[in-house]
């Protein structure tokens, strides 16, 4: 029921469970360098009541995400290096089971975008 002004509104609610957000949990990422290399991490994406985060964590750095978006299938974020103060901006689609994308830096070249990709884990 539903008083609105001087009127009485009945209308008939359905509960609906909300579907599971598609990109929790935790995924194997990889990012190709221009030399060949790969960078190697498991990045872990939570969602809750007040929006999507997450973290990107290797042997050689632990980056909270920042400035995180998913919208219409693609994912966007900020990670910054704590050690040299590096900014990295992330930006991907998604397909299942599998996020790609390219990452940007100004700490590498504004014109430079490194693929990555990451596989959800089971």
């Amino acid at each position: 029921v539903i008083q609105f002004q001087d009127r009485t509104l009945r209308r008939v609610w359905k509960v609906r469970r909300m579907q599971e957000f598609p990109l929790s949990g935790e995924w194997d990422w990889k990012l190709s360098t221009p030399d060949g290399n790969e960078l190697k991490g498991i990045l872990t994406i939570h969602h809750n009541a007040n929006g999507v985060s997450g973290r990107l964590v290797s042997d050689q750095f632990n980056m909270p995400l920042q400035d995180v978006s998913f919208l219409m299938g693609k994912l966007s974020f900020m990670t910054k290096r704590e050690e040299d103060g590096g900014t990295f901006y992330s930006t991907g689609k998604w397909h299942g089971n599998l996020l790609s994308g390219e990452v940007s830096s100004p700490s590498i070249g504004d014109e430079l975008k490194l693929p990555w990709e990451a596989r959800k884990r089971p």
